[in-house]
């Protein structure tokens, strides 16, 4: 799994070092655009939370001018402000009924390339 994901990181030979580098990809998903990214940006700001002994943990990037959170699902990455992150970031059409129309979304999510729990090193 690690080495697929930096393979997904380094398609088409793009330089992933840099800060707030971007590899921009599109695909189709049930009939529908989906817009992603492979990116790095440094840290500003980590965002952690225990609540009860259940677990959140988010960084903040800024991108294009704007600051964004970019969250780790898995609670398991420990990066600090200043560290350089690799994420991917998400644009999708929110779904829509006749009644209202939802903006387009963004998301974004950490790729930890050090590895996922069970995984060995």
């Amino acid at each position: 799994m690690k080495a697929a994901l930096l393979a997904l990181a380094l398609i088409g030979g793009s330089d992933l070092t840099a800060a707030n580098a971007c590899v921009e990809r599109a695909e189709t998903y049930q009939g529908r655009p989906v817009k992603y990214s492979m990116c790095t940006a440094p840290v500003e700001e980590a965002i952690k939370a225990n609540v009860d002994g259940y677990v959140m943990i988010a960084y903040v990037v800024k991108l294009e001018g704007q600051r964004v959170i970019v969250e780790d699902p898995l609670s398991e990455t420990q990066y600090t402000a200043g560290d350089t992150i690799l994420f991917m970031l998400m644009k999708f059409d929110a779904p829509s009924d006749t009644k209202r129309r939802l903006p387009p979304r963004l998301w974004a999510t950490v790729i930890d390339p050090k590895g996922f729990p069970g995984e060995p090193e």
